[in-house]
């Protein structure tokens, strides 16, 4: 019987702990590690708003010098 006293006070103890980790320790990072998560989402959607617009001055780049070179064209046989 002395046993078993034992037994339900350590569990007591135990089931204790247990919830004093929980709410002190692992609650924090949890809401840490979801503000993370957005952080990330967000720097995802702002690399993938740079490569699109990377992609558009690229596009504006070559075409300018496509029209540079035209004009070039254009001044050397008027020469």
């Amino acid at each position: 019987m002395e046993w078993l006293q034992v037994m339900v006070q350590s569990t007591i103890v135990m089931t204790f702990i247990g919830c004093v980790f929980s709410y002190f320790i692992l609650r924090p990072l949890n809401v840490s590690i979801q503000k993370l998560d957005k952080s990330v989402e967000k720097l995802g959607e702002r690399s993938q708003m740079m490569d699109l617009r990377l992609v558009k001055v690229e596009e504006s780049t070559k075409s300018a010098h496509h029209r540079i070179d035209h004009l070039e064209e254009s001044i050397t046989e008027r020469r």
